[in-house]
């Protein structure tokens, strides 16, 4: 009857476990420590797995996607470029800096590129990656 029980309460999501309980113990330090940090909140369901990533302000061309392993790689590249002018409008000096952050999401079971979905709205990024397991019958 215990096993029963323990059988249909819902499984934790281990990886999502760890992402929070990291997330959570940053959000404790100073900002100067975490500003690079992208945050990802993780939805996992029976046919799909989805990462949701805050981005404010980033332009969608800076945002990069990319599959390694078994994991997501979220990579954001900023370009910034200042330039300092005199009271006639010529250039006295110019400034460029490049900005990378990136996040890995571990990703519990094998997909394909083609099982991806990533759509960019209003600076949140959604990811949806398909699930295609199969079950294997036992003669």
């Amino acid at each position: 009857m215990k096993n029963l029980f323990l059988r249909d309460r819902q499984q934790p999501n281990l990886l999502g476990s760890i992402d929070q309980f990291f997330q959570h113990t940053l959000s404790h330090l100073p900002r100067s420590f975490t500003e690079k940090i992208i945050p990802v909140k993780i939805e996992e369901s029976a046919g799909t797995f989805t990462i949701i990533a805050d981005l404010p302000g980033i332009e969608k061309k800076a945002i990069h996607l990319r599959s390694h392993y078994q994991s997501l790689m979220i990579t954001i590249e900023e370009k910034e470029q200042m330039a300092t002018l005199d009271e006639k409008g010529q250039t006295l000096s110019e400034q460029q800096s490049v900005s990378i952050r990136e996040r890995s999401v571990p990703i519990p079971f094998s997909f394909s590129e083609t099982d991806i979905h990533a759509h960019y709205t209003n600076g949140q990024l959604i990811i949806t990656i398909k699930k295609n397991e199969k079950p294997i019958l036992i003669d």
